[in-house]
């Protein structure tokens, strides 16, 4: 009767073999960069070579279709941005100009209320200093 094995160490350490088999394609290609761009340029020759002539410029003139459609997109994004923002822009100086306005009014009859409430202020000022020297 065969027993499982345990995997781990009595410390608790993977075993090196099953550390090397646990590694995976990303630590293989961190390790061998140079050899995961050959192998890909190998196979691009391979696919290439097992292609038809035509079916790369077929492609090609796909792939710059589906660019200059995503190019196109793009600027009509774009434009539709910037007129979103300038519409944005011109409603909020209108708001400005309005709040200002108000703001202005505001601070013209405050203005006008500090002016009487001082003027009253000095007023009782004199005539309690008059009463004071009596």
């Amino acid at each position: 009767m065969n027993k499982p094995t345990n995997t781990t160490a009595a410390n608790g350490a993977v075993p090196a073999q099953e550390t090397t088999q646990q590694e995976g394609l990303g630590e293989i290609i961190r390790k061998n960069p140079a050899a995961f761009i050959a192998g890909g340029i190998i196979l691009g020759v391979i696919a290439g070579a097992l292609l038809p002539r035509g079916t790369g410029r077929r492609l090609a003139k796909g792939a710059t279709a589906a660019a200059v459609a995503a190019g196109q997109a793009g600027l009509h994004l774009s434009q539709h941005a910037r007129e979103t923002a300038e519409d944005l822009t011109r409603e909020g100086r209108e708001v400005l100009e309005r709040n200002a306005g108000v703001a202005q009014r505001r601070a013209t009859e405050l203005a006008g209320t500090a002016r009487e409430t001082g003027s009253k202020l000095v007023d009782q000022a004199v005539e309690f200093a008059s009463r004071v020297r009596q």
